[in-house]
This record gives C-alpha cells, sequence and structure tokens, in this order.
C-alpha cells in the first residue's frame, strides 16, 4: 500500500475485511540480542500501543508483534502493527485538490482543526507525547468523490514519541519539529508546536504554507 522513511505497509483481509500491516524492519546488530526479549515486553506498554488511548481522533491497532526473519545472509526483527486502512494522509488529501484547482472548503477544514485538537487534548491528558506531528502523520476516510467524510480523522505513527522524555533525545522532523526537539530536549509542550504548524497547514493557502514553512526530508 504504501512505503514510508522506515516502514513498509501492506493490505491484508481477514473474514472479508481489509485491514493495513505497517511494517518496520531492524537489522539485528543494530536492535541487540540482548533487547529481543525486551521489546517484546516492551510491545505490551501503554508507549506503543496507542489504542490504549481509546479514542476517536487517535489510530487503533489491533495487535503489536514481533518477528525474526532471515532473508539470505541476513536477519531483521521485524515489528508488526495491525491498524484500520484509511484512504489517505492529509499530505495526500491536500495535494490531490491542489492538483486539481479546487479549494477545501474553510468548514471542513475547522472540523479538521477540532478533530486533531480533541486527539492532542487526549494525549496530552494521558501524557503521550507524539513529538512528530505533520500532514503526513494524519490519517482520513475519503467517500466516492475523494472527499473527506468529515468523521474519520486519525493521528498516527507513534515510532518517536513516548510518555518518558528524558530517553528521546534529538527527535523529530524538520520543518514541522520544535526547535528543541532537534536539539536533543524534547518537552511537555513540544507538541502544540507542531500541532501549530498543522494548523498553518490547514487554514492558509498550500502553496503559500509549503513553500515557505516546510523544509521537506
Amino acid at each position: 500500500m504504501g512505503i514510508g522513511g522506515e516502514s513498509l505497509v501492506f493490505r491484508y483481509r481477514v473474514d472479508n475485511f481489509s485491514r493495513a500491516l505497517k511494517i518496520i524492519p531492524y537489522e539485528d546488530h543494530v536492535i541487540g540480542a540482548q533487547n529481543w526479549q525486551h521489546l517484546q515486553e516492551v510491545s505490551q506498554d501503554d508507549e506503543l500501543r496507542s489504542n490504549d488511548l481509546e479514542h476517536e481522533n487517535i489510530i487503533n491497532f489491533k495487535r503489536i508483534l514481533f518477528d525474526h526473519v532471515d532473508f539470505g545472509r541476513h536477519s531483521f526483527l521485524a515489528i508488526v502493527f495491525d491498524m484500520e486502512i484509511y484512504d489517505s494522509t492529509l499530505w495526500e488529501y491536500f495535494k490531490r485538490y491542489k492538483k486539481t484547482l479546487r479549494i477545501v472548503p474553510m468548514t471542513e477544514r475547522f472540523k479538521m482543526y477540532q478533530k486533531l485538537w480533541n486527539g492532542l487534548k487526549h494525549l496530552q491528558d494521558n501524557n503521550v507525547f507524539h513529538l512528530d506531528f505533520k500532514l503526513s502523520n494524519i490519517l482520513v476516510k475519503t467517500d466516492s468523490n475523494g472527499r473527506w467524510n468529515e468523521v474519520d480523522l486519525v493521528i498516527t505513527d507513534f515510532g518517536i514519541g513516548g510518555k518518558d522524555l528524558s530517553v528521546l533525545g534529538n527527535c523529530g522532523t524538520n520543518g514541522w519539529a520544535s526547535p528543541e526537539q532537534l536539539i536533543g530536549h524534547p518537552h511537555k509542550n513540544s507538541d502544540n508546536y507542531g500541532f501549530g504548524k498543522l494548523l498553518v497547514f490547514i487554514f492558509c493557502e498550500w502553496s503559500t504554507a509549503w513553500d515557505v514553512l516546510f523544509n521537506p526530508v
């Protein structure tokens, strides 16, 4: 279905329903043999299981699995996230509208803002730090005409976040992350900066926000 900076996403069917598998491969020498059992234990922790937050605007992971894969002379540890399928990221959604010379209505943009705010507030109320708020980490479902259904919008990709800021270090995406994140000192309010950048892209003309504020990685 897609390829990200550090992961692959596949579609699979079970009981006539389609779901997505997000797979993050690691080489064993990067993880270290001693961490194998620890990672399996961590997979049950709240920091990776965002479904424990139980909120309509946060991605729900049905399962988180670890698989040891041998491929020729190479051995990989794969972290597998079983999740619901969405039709588009906000990045893809706005770019598609830009290409067709259409404008996303302001009423629709405001509903996006409300759902993002609700999701972020729920994370902060539960002391969870995302630290990678950006358009490509917001998923939406669309109708038969390619329009957002104005209901399904979730925050995804908790790969660099967690609950303990002291162990997170240098993290984030250039152009989106707060300055303190990029020098290794993430703060409990760092997500507010990324959220503010999201609002610029949602409410402003796409070309202006893209050209002036976004530094691609």
